[in-house]
């Protein structure tokens, strides 16, 4: 896909049927507050089923009763990244534990994206290894040793706190934050605020940074490329550029429709 091109002609489809979807957050709860507030208030999903279990939460969206588009929403035990190919099978378990309270579950082909941040140090090694093998939502990659489901890995930069702003303001790349969460609070931006406006705004955000960082196109079916590119300006050569890849998921899904 050309950047420049998607820039002037893209629609968002809320009524767009999407079947199961699955995304996997970090441990953190704003990846869930910011995940239910798009689905739920801008795109208009219903919550079906919310539990808490062991620490972490899991939540059903569906968009109409007689619907097939169902969003499952689970986060990570903790912060780390490293959980998602963790030595008990992590996204396996997941993936059971779903189906055994959701009886019509249905995970083969179901598109898979993992959502976390990237403001650890420690976690960048594993994130490069990640890159290379979490690159398309619905299909392993044939030399992804870390678990046979794969995946999609949609980093935020520094952390999902860049999405918010992206709904905002324009120009984001230009921005130099010390502290992103004070910088969110003394502007009073809220969650509650995010409207199909700011959402419209997130999006045309998100490729002009992609493209401030000299990426002019990508292909959302291999995304592996773009990724690491992303990761080497941004951590490598310390670009530093606000940046979150969440609604690269809204175009994989066609809820994010490219003329």
């Amino acid at each position: 896909m050309d950047c420049q091109n998607i820039i002037n002609k893209f629609n968002i489809i809320k009524e767009k049927e999407i079947g199961s979807v699955l995304y996997i957050v970090e441990g953190a709860k704003r990846e869930f507050t910011i995940l239910r507030t798009v689905f739920n208030k801008i795109l208009g999903y219903k919550e079906i089923y919310g539990a808490s279990r062991n620490g972490r939460n899991y939540y059903t969206y569906q968009k109409e009763e007689k619907s097939n588009s169902k969003i499952y929403i689970i986060n990570t035990e903790n912060s780390n990244i490293g959980t998602i190919i963790d030595e008990n099978n992590f996204v396996e378990r997941q993936l059971k534990e779903i189906k055994q309270s959701q009886f019509d579950f249905d995970y083969e082909n179901i598109p898979i994206y993992y959502l976390f941040d990237c403001d650890r140090k420690e976690d960048y090694e594993i994130i490069e290894k990640l890159l290379h093998s979490f690159n398309n939502s619905r299909e392993p990659d044939m030399e992804n040793q870390y678990n046979s489901i794969g995946g999609l890995l949609l980093l935020s930069y520094p952390s999902i706190e860049s999405f918010i702003i992206s709904n905002y303001e324009k120009d984001i790349y230009n921005l130099k934050i010390v502290d992103i969460k004070q910088y969110i609070s003394n502007k009073k931006y809220n969650d509650n605020q995010l409207n199909m406006e700011t959402l419209n705004n997130a999006f045309v955000e998100m490729i002009r940074t992609i493209m401030e960082l000299d990426i002019v196109e990508f292909d959302i079916d291999n995304f592996k490329d773009t990724n690491e590119d992303i990761f080497a300006k941004e951590i490598k050569e310390k670009k530093n550029i606000l940046l979150s890849l969440l609604l690269m998921s809204f175009i994989d899904l066609g809820i994010i429709e490219i003329e």
